[in-house]
């Protein structure tokens, strides 16, 4: 989550609530969208001075705007050009599949076809997301939104090694589009698996 975080105000500065709406509407299958844990998260990162906040007034309500340092673009910078790993990321509700033998015997296809549901309306999400994130409004959007969020940073030649800021925007969408579609692929994949295993389920039980 703290990377992320970092990554997010590379590309503009967010309040909290910001923040949670960009996760929510296009990370929310790589990481909780839930307030505790982005609170969490910008707490560790005030912590570190890897990132720092402004105070401003809007409609009467006091607001915090956070923004990435020095420090924490450094550290992001390492992060970013290291490695994919497997790392830790699990599903912890595998458990429940690998102890579904344990669950009433009457309530496990139900079980398989609910989550199977969920899957499908998580699926169904992400592809309206892909739509819309891919429309010419949208790119036109997106592009002007990075562009005045990169050059105060002057990202290009810090991050990228490139001098090409319209260059480096489309390399940004390209890869931030490349992960909704991985998203995609494992919902679909896992759709796939967990209704062959209602069939063999339904089989078994008959």
């Amino acid at each position: 989550m703290d990377k992320l975080i970092l990554g997010l105000l590379i590309l503009k500065s967010c309040t909290i609530y910001e923040l949670r709406s960009i996760i929510h509407d296009n990370l929310q299958e790589i990481c909780s969208d839930s307030m505790g844990a982005i609170y969490a998260a910008v707490k560790k990162l005030l912590s570190l001075d890897m990132i720092s906040f402004v105070t401003y007034v809007e409609n009467g309500k006091n607001k915090k705007e956070y923004s990435i340092t020095e420090e924490g673009f450094a550290y992001f910078n390492e992060w970013v050009n290291q490695p994919i790993s497997l790392g830790k990321s699990r599903n912890p509700e595998v458990a429940k599949l690998y102890f579904m033998g344990l669950s009433k015997k009457e309530n496990r296809i139900a079980l398989i076809s609910q989550y199977k549901n969920e899957l499908e309306s998580s699926l169904q999400y992400m592809l309206a997301v892909r739509k819309t994130a891919t429309s010419k409004e949208a790119t036109a959007y997106t592009k002007e939104k990075l562009s005045n969020g990169l050059s105060r940073l002057s990202i290009p030649q810090q991050l990228t090694n490139t001098e090409n800021l319209s260059q480096t925007i489309d390399d940004i969408r390209f890869f931030s589009l490349l992960s909704l579609d991985y998203g995609i692929y494992c919902l679909e994949n896992e759709i796939k698996w967990y209704e062959k295993l209602k069939e063999k389920l339904q089989e078994m039980y008959q």
